[in-house]
């Protein structure tokens, strides 16, 4: 085969495994947990069928799978690193290590049939056994992920920083800078941040009465909005808050939901409501 021939076959080869991944690959953004288990058994099954059916192709294949998710490893963290970015482009490694599992093991199965089932099976159980722990223990790393920047904003420039926040009669709210203010933000969009409601409104009935804590969910607006983003929690007993335009970048919120504790004009915490929770308790007396 000539060099050209070769070089074409990657080529395809990739390309095939980006349009499996782009028809398979919709579950990350529904349930990137969940997605790590399905990454490991959708990648399984074919490496399997393609060296049952296809075994010619195998190498071609393995060096396609290298290409693509290879280029994706390199590119995510030299992305964030060049920008200073979001870590959350790094959401897809644990899933990219799941599928990198499920083509070995479906290689390891196939190519040792003469082994007892019950190794081949332990070859499927184990990994998938491992993924599935993962992905029920993932609390501390996706709260890292989603959660962190390489250059996190520490203070407020009010001057700069001019944004405007409004209650359900439209009236201005001004936060106080002698306290610990505890934002929730959320956005329409969001269906997890719906989901957080109830832990941020148990947070918020804690902790309401304390001197130093002001509690509100504020909405970041958006263009999609077309109706009243107050009735997403009026069945709730915090206060609830719409930002101007601006009011992520403000507060450098990156990704929803994030909870923010500010005080005189400082970004104390920015995380998960569950790491809210615990800053609180060690820091506020």
């Amino acid at each position: 085969m000539s060099v050209y021939r070769k070089i074409g076959s990657l080529l395809i080869a990739t390309c095939l495994v980006m349009i499996f991944e782009l028809s398979t690959g919709w579950v990350r953004a529904f349930n990137a947990q969940l997605d790590l288990i399905v990454m490991f058994v959708k990648y399984l099954i074919l490496t399997l069928l393609i060296l049952k059916y296809r075994s010619r192709y195998f190498r071609i294949y393995i060096i396609g799978f290298a290409l693509f998710w290879g280029v994706l490893g390199l590119v995510m963290p030299l992305y964030t690193f060049f920008t200073k970015g979001h870590l959350k482009d790094f959401l897809a490694f644990p899933n990219i290590l799941s599928a990198v599992t499920g083509v070995v093991s479906g290689f390891i199965i196939s190519r040792n049939k003469n082994k007892s089932k019950n190794v081949r099976i332990l070859l499927v159980l184990v990994p998938l056994a491992l993924c599935t722990f993962f992905y029920f223990n993932h609390s501390y790393y996706y709260d890292f992920i989603f959660h962190t920047t390489l250059d996190a904003k520490k203070y407020i420039d009010e001057k700069k920083e001019v944004f405007e926040l409004t209650d359900r009669q439209a009236n201005k709210v001004k936060l106080d800078k002698d306290k610990y203010i505890v934002m929730d933000f959320w956005n329409t969009q969001c269906m997890i941040c719906f989901e957080k409601f109830p832990a941020f409104e148990k947070l918020y009935e804690q902790y309401k009465d304390h001197p130093e804590l002001q509690f509100y969910a504020v909405n970041k607006p958006l263009r999609s909005d077309t109706f009243d983003i107050f009735k997403r929690t009026e069945k709730y007993t915090f206060p609830s808050v719409r930002g101007s335009g601006n009011i992520a970048e403000v507060f450098d919120v990156r990704g929803y939901p994030t909870v923010v504790i500010v005080k005189d004009n400082r970004i104390l915490h920015s995380g998960s409501v569950e790491t809210a929770e615990r800053y609180i308790k060690k820091h506020i007396r």
